[in-house]
């Protein structure tokens, strides 16, 4: 594989146990990436929406555990897929069954998140009200809480600087935890059963922390963010 070039990036952030965050850039854009990093057992790590990062964030995942699945979380999000599959030969790499075919022309795909995330600490989701394109998936921390990790479906984007910055506000991909109208074209094809998976997320009390592929992840607050998501979609 020809070297990929790293686009910039910034730490590993820790925001709950067992789950780590880390901020890049995409090219060409300022839209923010986030990849998230999930250790589903005492050496396992799953990782979320890959980031291409330095040998230094590299050696700070090791320390934290062994990369044993990579999930490429829809069709679009294939860029640094293959970067870890060079960085971690026996790493398992996994998608939705719906992004199968275009991710397999980026790198091996091994199976199904349907298939490999169910009945463990980390199971795949279905999105009511979406078409067929990715998945959510909920991972359960040390206290018995739960950390969700959403893909595309939900931004949580503060207002951008530049030309490129003003173009996604145009396209309404900045805002607070909200589905973007971008996504609502391209995703939804049932609103209100949409609606009705976020409210009924905002009613639960056992969701620890979100995380998202654009955006801050959030901590508190949460019910009250869910039902904002509800009411302005």
């Amino acid at each position: 594989m020809p070297d990929k070039k790293i686009l910039p990036h910034g730490l590993l952030k820790e925001i709950a146990p067992n789950v780590w965050i880390l901020e890049g850039k995409l090219p060409h854009s300022s839209l923010p990436r986030v990849m998230t990093i999930l250790r589903v057992s005492k050496d396992q790590l799953v990782i979320h929406s890959a980031i291409a990062v330095e040998d230094e964030i590299l050696d700070g995942i090791r320390r934290i555990g062994k990369p044993t699945h990579l999930i490429v979380p829809n069709s679009m999000h294939r860029l640094d897929a293959d970067f870890y599959k060079e960085k971690f030969p026996d790493i398992k790499v996994v998608c939705p069954l719906s992004a199968v075919e275009k991710v397999s022309k980026e790198v091996k795909v091994d199976g199904t998140c349907e298939e490999e995330f169910q009945g463990g600490a980390l199971n795949a989701l279905s999105i009511p009200g979406i078409k067929n394109i990715e998945l959510a998936y909920e991972f359960q921390l040390p206290d018995g809480k739960s950390a969700l990790v959403i893909n595309d479906i939900i931004v949580n984007v503060k207002k951008l600087s530049g030309f490129s910055g003003w173009l996604l506000e145009k396209m309404g991909r900045i805002g607070k935890f909200r589905t973007p109208p971008v996504q609502k074209l391209l995703f939804i094809d049932d609103k209100e059963a949409l609606r009705e998976w976020y409210q009924k997320l905002a009613l639960r009390n056992n969701i620890k922390v979100v995380t998202l592929a654009h955006g801050n992840a959030v901590t508190e607050n949460i019910s009250s963010l869910f039902h904002h998501a509800a009411i302005v979609l």
